[in-house]
């Protein structure tokens, strides 16, 4: 298998998770969501970062791993091991569409918690999850839906 560590990130609503279980159907990889991380109680309670550090600690230990979210700037030491970095970045327009899509179905999120949502695709560009490029042995932007099937072709 190429590809045993997959690190997928990109800004809220840029189809990350979406992604992250196409690649775990193929290569039979489960999936760590730095959200469970970052948080002791979902998007409630957040973890200290020295608790972040050591629930990651304990799968880059493991063989193989996908580890997916938005908590880039706590994941320098999972880069590092990982064997791919995927940054998933399209277009501001689609993620709004499906931050509010996705804000819409939930129907209990606040006016408060869409314009939250909102200001996290705009707050976090492009320059954010670039940066990482240089600390990983190979890195994929991937900036549409064509990218990402071809991508997910060549892993099958």
């Amino acid at each position: 298998m190429r590809y045993k560590k997959i690190i997928i990130f990109g800004p809220t609503a840029s189809g990350k998770t979406t992604l992250a279980e196409k690649i775990e159907k193929i290569l039979k990889t489960k999936i760590y969501h730095t959200d469970d991380f970052a948080y002791k109680k979902k998007w409630t309670v957040k973890s200290t970062k020295e608790e972040f550090t050591t629930k990651l600690k304990k799968v880059i230990m493991k063989d193989k791993w996908i580890i997916e979210g938005v908590h880039s700037e706590w994941l320098a030491s999972a880069i590092k091991e990982s064997d791919l970095v995927i940054f998933v970045n399209p277009s501001k327009i689609i993620m709004t569409a499906r931050a509010l899509k996705r804000s819409k179905e939930r129907k209990k999120d606040t006016f408060k918690q869409k314009l939250k949502l909102l200001y996290w695709i705009y707050r976090w560009g492009p320059k954010w999850y670039r940066k990482y490029k240089k600390d990983c042995k190979e890195f994929i932007e991937l900036k549409n839906n064509k990218q990402i099937d071809k991508l997910v072709g060549s892993l099958k």
